[in-house]
C-alpha cells in the first residue's frame, strides 16, 4: 500500500559567533554528497521545538534549551514540510554522532556555501530573506 502521507521536518539553522552556519556533508541516497543542516522527522507527541533539540543532540550533540529555538519559516520540499528553526544559543563544541550519515560537519559562511541540499537550501533562503514562508519557493 503506498503513503502519500507528507513527513513533516525540522531544519536547525545553527550559528556561531561569527554568523556562520553549521551544515554537514550528507551520506544518504537522497543528497547524497550535498551539505545540509542537522535535522530529521518529527516523532509522534513531539513538538517542532522538541523534534529541533533532540535531533540536534542525536547528530552534533549540542546542547540546546527549549527556550533558545524559534520556528522561523516553513517550506515544502517534495514529500515533506521543513521548519527551519532559528538556533539563538548552544552550548557545547559540534562533532559528528552519525557517522553513517554525515561525514563532514562544519560552519560555513553565508557567502561561500558548499552545494546544498534542496530542503537545506530552501529554508536558509527564506531565512536570509527574513521571510517565514514563500509559495513560490516550494519544490514539488
Amino acid at each position: 500500500m503506498e503513503n502519500n502521507d507528507l513527513k513533516v521536518g525540522v531544519n536547525p539553522i545553527i550559528i556561531n559567533e561569527i554568523g556562520e552556519i553549521l551544515l554537514g556533508r550528507r551520506l544518504k541516497k537522497a543528497g547524497y554528497g550535498t551539505y545540509g543542516l542537522p535535522g530529521g522527522h518529527l516523532k509522534n507527541n513531539e513538538t517542532i521545538e522538541e523534534a529541533t533539540i533532540r535531533e540536534i543532540r542525536e547528530e552534533t550533540s549540542l546542547i540546546v534549551k527549549l527556550e533558545d529555538v524559534e520556528v522561523i519559516n516553513v517550506a515544502r520540499t517534495n514529500e515533506n514540510i521543513q521548519f527551519g528553526v532559528l538556533v539563538k544559543k548552544y552550548e557545547g563544541i559540534p562533532k559528528i554522532c552519525e557517522p553513517d550519515k554525515c561525514d563532514d560537519q562544519r560552519f560555513f559562511n553565508v557567502k561561500e556555501f558548499p552545494s546544498l541540499f534542496k530542503g537545506t537550501s530552501v529554508n536558509i533562503e527564506l531565512y536570509l530573506k527574513n521571510k517565514f514562508y514563500d509559495k513560490d519557493i516550494n519544490i514539488i
